[in-house]
């Protein structure tokens, strides 16, 4: 089977926007009854995404060199996640591991939407830092040891204090 080249969307592509509400998150054991809730070592979060496409309604005519006009279209989407706090040297980090959109039909559809968004989430998480001197009171040097226990709706970092 050969693939089929679909020329790209003239003359700008695909404008869109996606707006992340401020999420709600939990930690090991389960006290939100999120649908990917949070295993042993684990944090859920819970969110709402809005979706906005810009809709080009008349056909793009390369004589006229004006931008198209853009009608915004936009749909809000319920999103789950979850995954494991992970110890990058002195810091603490998210990384996503599972991603859901609640309520899709066909789960086809709910799928690729699942994975874009798991794409898009660990990208935006990627920077996310917590350093253990905001964590610590610092009184000398820190060495971390050991790696990070989620328990108790807490999430455990542990070092010595030289």
């Amino acid at each position: 089977m050969t693939q089929t080249q679909i020329p790209a969307i003239p003359p700008f592509g695909i404008e869109y926007r996606l707006f992340f509400q401020q999420p709600v998150i939990d930690l090991h054991p389960d006290t939100k009854g999120f649908a990917l809730p949070p295993g042993p070592g684990q944090f859920s979060l819970q969110t709402e995404v809005r979706l906005t496409v810009g809709c080009q309604n008349k056909p793009f005519d390369p004589k006229d060199d004006q931008r198209p006009i853009l009608d915004p279209i936009s749909t809000t989407l319920k999103v789950c996640a979850r995954g494991q706090l992970v110890r990058v040297g002195n810091e603490l980090a998210l990384q996503v591991d599972d991603v859901m959109v609640k309520d899709i039909r066909p789960e086809t559809l709910g799928a690729v939407l699942s994975c874009i968004l798991k794409m898009i989430l660990r990208e935006m998480l990627q920077d996310l830092r917590i350093p253990y001197r905001s964590i610590f009171i610092q009184i000398g040097t820190l060495v971390p040891v050991g790696g990070i226990t989620v328990e108790d709706d807490t999430a455990k970092a542990f070092a010595n204090i030289i």
